[in-house]
């Protein structure tokens, strides 16, 4: 029996703590212009430093899928109860579609000829972009629907995994498929800019990769969690050295290839949502996973105040998630009047910011009768 499942506690505070890092590295990179930093070819010390912490944010949505992953496979299948609560997802997603169209339309003040019946049906229901608003932050839950309905195959197969086939498997998915999925497309960004190798094409390796687009980037993050987690006890002793320096190596190559596609493509590149998909963004998830995992159990009763705010912010991500957006777009267009925003602190405080407000207005809605469905 796996290390993690023999001890089976109520609660891991360690994922509690990872989903805190995630979101609030999804509202540091949400509304961030130190993405949008001018690129040159040549570039001073102080925007390689500022872009370099700034992909650390690249962590976000795959521990988020990580941490599906190692709760999902951890607890036994009731296939009932799952697919009813992917059912109850699938409508919140809907209702926040409504929601966020509607009130973005109220705060840009969208002209009326640009609102429609079908316009607005085909933005709520069909996935169409209503033009001068922005919600790209959706595609997150469809992709997690997308999962959840492969999930009972998964699940069979991963019950059947003794320990040694256990070790293998997540020794095939961080090597072999690792290089594959992630390594090629990352070659290809150096082949851009590296003179005689520019007629190369590695990204055609992807032909070999079981795991494209997002779907297959996501899946594979969701099993390495689940995997991580069943070998929890031997993650623990690692020393913390190990993933520090996986998290440090990550950040700078992540940094160079952020270059290397600007370079490309003469405009800076989006290394924190191209990063999901590169080797040393999975190096980063994975790192900070490991770091997370060494968490000591007995945190929660040492750490009282602290281990409740963790919960409490752990417990309510996916409202924070769907809230922040609608904050952001609010409250951030006055204050970036007030307050410079390419720097890391004013960005560091945004973030700050947007769970300040969101968290708030988050259980404030649970209270609220039919409100809380939407949470």
């Amino acid at each position: 029996m796996p290390e993690a499942a023999q001890k089976a506690p109520a609660r891991y505070p360690y994922l509690d703590l990872l989903k805190c890092i995630a979101v609030f590295s999804v509202c540091a990179y949400h509304f961030s212009w130190v993405g949008e930093i001018g690129f040159a070819p040549v570039l001073p010390f102080s925007v390689w430093l500022k872009r370099a912490l700034f992909s650390l944010n690249t962590v976000c949505v795959p521990l988020f899928f990580m941490v599906n992953g190692a709760l999902l496979f951890s607890r036994p299948l009731d296939l009932r109860r799952h697919f009813r609560k992917s059912a109850v997802l699938l409508g919140q997603y809907f209702a926040w579609r409504l929601i966020t169209v509607a009130a973005l339309c109220l705060i840009k003040r969208l002209p009326r000829e640009e609102l429609g019946f079908s316009r607005l049906i085909n933005a709520v229901f069909f996935f169409d972009n209503l033009k001068g608003i922005r919600y790209t932050h959706l595609w997150f839950i469809p992709v997690l629907l997308q999962l959840y309905l492969l999930f009972p195959f998964l699940k069979l197969c991963f019950d059947r995994l003794d320990k040694l086939d256990n070790r293998l498997m997540l020794g095939v998915l961080l090597g072999v498929l690792g290089a594959v999925c992630f390594a090629a497309d990352d070659i290809a960004s150096v082949c851009g800019v590296a003179g005689r190798f520019h007629r190369l094409h590695p990204r055609n390796l992807n032909q070999l990769n079981p795991f494209q687009g997002m779907l297959g980037i996501m899946l594979c993050y969701f099993l390495v969690g689940g995997l991580l987690h069943r070998n929890l006890g031997r993650c623990k002793p690692i020393p913390s050295w190990q993933p520090m320096a996986g998290l440090a190596a990550g950040m700078v190559l992540l940094t160079a290839k952020w270059w290397a596609e600007s370079l490309a493509h003469e405009k800076p590149w989006d290394s924190v949502f191209g990063g999901y998909g590169s080797l040393p963004g999975a190096l980063m998830a994975v790192s900070v996973f490991l770091l997370a995992a060494k968490l000591p159990e007995d945190f929660p009763a040492r750490h009282r105040n602290a281990a409740r705010f963790i919960r409490l912010l752990g417990e309510n991500t996916l409202g924070i998630y769907y809230l922040h957006w609608l904050v952001g777009e609010w409250l951030l267009p006055m204050a970036w009047k007030i307050f410079p925003h390419t720097g890391l602190l004013p960005n560091t405080a945004k973030a700050a910011m947007l769970l300040a407000v969101s968290l708030p207005l988050c259980l404030l809605g649970k209270k609220i009768p039919l409100v809380r469905r939407l949470f």
